[in-house]
């Protein structure tokens, strides 16, 4: 039986990706030695519903299922291989040019 992972609301899952020649820790982790910064690069699985804030707005996200995104490391939870990450932690859609 295969399982698909459904993230609840304000979260994404995101199958994190091999970052080629990058700086990285042995377990993927992209870095920046000057800034000490941390992220993670891969490709949404799936996205929860939108995130409700408490004065009643939706907090928008500007990816979808497919995209490859950067996000840090500070949202990140890991299930069975999966990152599930909260919508604010999610940096920016990477865009392939030819």
């Amino acid at each position: 039986m295969s399982e698909t992972l459904y993230p609840s609301r304000g979260k994404v899952a995101i199958q994190r990706e091999n970052t080629g020649g990058q700086k990285t820790t042995e377990h993927g982790i992209i870095y920046n030695e000057k800034q000490k910064d941390i992220f993670f690069r891969g490709k949404v699985l799936s996205v929860g519903h939108p995130k409700v804030l408490p004065n009643g707005n939706v907090l928008p996200h500007e990816f979808k299922e497919g995209d490859t995104v950067v996000y840090n490391m500070r949202g990140v939870n890991e299930f069975r291989g999966i990152d599930i990450v909260d919508f604010e932690h999610v940096i920016g859609v990477v865009s392939e040019s030819e």
